[in-house]
């Protein structure tokens, strides 16, 4: 509703401020001429108009009329405006209100998930680590029989040999109790040579086997540390991440 319909205005008023509104400032007779009716037709719409708030008149001796605008027109738009703001921020602030709780359930949400995700990747890692060190310790394990049963069998083929070299002596002994000492002396020199290279090579086998055994042990050690090192970052990287 405009509030010229809202001042319920006779069809002498609405004509009356219709000219105003649309030539501006008019004296009496000058609005008796356009609106083509009496002059004091025209006063007395003014003096109604006056009353209603829609037209006012200048000051002087020649007094003119301008149109204007009802103050309570205007403070029944002021409040209707008033009324939708406040619908408005009402609607507003409650969809606010919606939106922020989809916004802490979605937050704690993807807090909740990501904490799961850490966790089993951690759990899936810790997994790795364990199965690898497992495997590398089995295969310290599995060297170090080898070795041992390796060392073993040079000892007892070294006994062996040594049990061969006496019967060997003894026999010699036996078959050459009539030989001069001097080829009994160089038999023994021999004896001593030969016995004295077997345990040469069997202290050089041994310390070889030991040389070889230390080298795989630290390559194992240095396999782990190295998985240990490559894995550190990322349980660094998870876990600021489950921190911001």
């Amino acid at each position: 509703m405009s509030f010229i319909q809202h001042l319920n205005l006779t069809e002498d008023e609405k004509k009356i401020y219709e000219f105003l509104l649309n030539f501006g400032n008019l004296t009496a007779i000058e609005l008796a001429n356009f609106a083509g009716t009496n002059f004091q037709t025209v006063k007395n719409a003014l003096s109604s108009l006056i009353e209603k708030g829609a037209v006012g008149e200048t000051k002087g001796y020649i007094k003119k009329y301008f149109a204007r605008i009802p103050l309570a027109y205007l403070g029944e738009k002021s409040t209707n405006i008033s009324s939708q703001i406040n619908e408005n921020l009402t609607s507003a602030s409650s969809s606010l209100t919606n939106e922020k709780e989809k916004l802490v359930e979605l937050k704690s949400k993807t807090k909740t998930k990501i904490t799961e995700e850490i966790e089993h990747k951690k759990k899936s890692l810790d997994s790795q680590m364990n199965t690898k060190k497992e495997e590398i310790l089995s295969n310290i394990e599995e060297i170090k029989e080898n070795n041992s049963k390796r060392i073993d069998e040079i000892r007892s083929q070294i006994e062996e040999n040594i049990d061969s070299l006496k019967n060997e002596i003894n026999s010699e002994l036996s078959e050459s109790t009539g030989k001069a000492l001097d080829a009994v002396s160089s038999s023994k020199k021999q004896i001593i040579d030969s016995k004295t290279g077997l345990i040469t090579n069997l202290e050089n086998e041994t310390t070889k086997i030991i040389e070889e055994t230390s080298v795989s042990v630290k390559t194992k050690k240095d396999d782990i540390n190295n998985v240990t090192t490559s894995l550190q970052p990322k349980l660094e990287e998870l876990k600021n991440s489950l921190c911001r």
